[in-house]
């Protein structure tokens, strides 16, 4: 139920050290959760999925595959990651609501995930008594800033904001690896499912569950260290 803390030197990821933790039951990510919200009120969340190129995300192929949640306790960052691989649609969902009634989430772009949430478990975001209870964008606040400004990703904030190496680029040259000589598993997947390429559902799962707690490691550094910090001038109540 309880993958054991991974202490990752970067390998040319993103930081010098980062230490996550990953659970792949859903009554191992239930019990967790319970622990954070004793921890934090606001935490960065984040989703990976499965989608097909030549389809949007509302197509009935699409799968959710990880998520997670990081915050800060005193001057650490704590990562949490979520491999729903063996969950099941009905578990994804209890899951989500979960974590999204309960906490106040921080993303980029969570326009997507709420989408690939709903699209994929059943999970509505806006709507009935699990509804998400407040998240914000970081995206939209550094739209706020600059409205002519290209380039408002999590990955290009990261690096002009708070001095960040790129790091999904070794997501993509994994999936071209993989494309190259995909494993028997993934052909059969991709043919069980009437998929044309590889996607994130293809990589192997210490892979992906890196790359996810990259992201929410980042994701909450440039909230807590930017918009966050009364101290900054670019602090979201000046945004706002």
């Amino acid at each position: 139920a309880f993958s054991q803390m991974h202490s990752v030197l970067s390998n040319g990821w993103a930081a010098p050290v980062l230490d996550y933790q990953v659970y792949n039951t859903c009554d191992a990510a239930l019990e967790v959760l319970e622990s954070i919200a004793f921890q934090t009120a606001v935490a960065s969340w984040d989703t990976e999925f499965g989608v097909q190129p030549q389809w949007n995300i509302t197509h009935s192929s699409t799968e959710l595959v990880t998520t997670g949640l990081a915050w800060r306790e005193h001057d650490e960052y704590k990562v949490v990651v979520f491999d729903l691989v063996d969950f099941t649609d009905e578990q994804k969902f209890k899951l989500l609501s979960r974590m999204l009634r309960e906490m106040v989430v921080v993303s980029t772009f969570v326009k997507i995930d709420f989408q690939v949430s709903y699209f994929t478990t059943g999970y509505d975001a806006f709507n009935g008594d699990d509804k998400v209870h407040l998240f914000y964008d970081t995206g939209q606040l550094r739209w706020l800033q600059d409205q002519e400004k290209k380039g408002n990703g999590l990955e290009e904030q990261c690096v002009e904001y708070l001095g960040a190496n790129r790091w999904k680029y070794k997501c993509d040259d994994k999936l071209k690896e993989i494309e190259a000589d995909p494993p028997d598993w993934v052909r059969k997947d991709m043919d069980a499912k009437g998929l044309t390429h590889v996607d994130y559902r293809h990589l192997p799962r210490d892979f992906r569950n890196e790359y996810q707690a990259w992201d929410l490691y980042w994701q909450a550094r440039l909230w807590w260290e930017k918009y966050a910090d009364p101290d900054n001038p670019t602090h979201l109540r000046r945004e706002y």
